[in-house]
């Protein structure tokens, strides 16, 4: 693994584009994710009636769109970032 990122006694130094990277990932794992979702529901329908139980599926489908929202939002801010001179990062 070739990470620019370091952990060092007191001091945690993170590489900002590995950052967007990931989250980048977490976007296109999340939209799969609920595309796989919206799959399993519509097949719930006639004439396909695949058993399944769509009220849960409807749940985790609402859980996953609102890890999309956050992801996406983190991705936008740090998009946006790079235009910025000082970065903070809280605990």
């Amino acid at each position: 693994m070739d990470s620019r990122n370091d952990l060092n006694f007191d001091t945690l130094k993170l590489d900002y584009s590995q950052l967007i990277m990931v989250v980048r990932i977490s976007v296109e794992l999340l939209l799969e994710k609920i595309s796989q979702r919206i799959r399993i529901i519509r097949n719930s329908f006639p004439p396909y009636r695949e058993k399944t139980n769509i009220k849960l599926e409807g749940e985790w489908l609402k859980g996953d769109s609102s890890s999309l929202a956050l992801v996406l939002d983190t991705l936008y801010h740090l998009e946006e970032g790079k235009t910025r001179e000082n970065i903070i990062i809280e605990r």
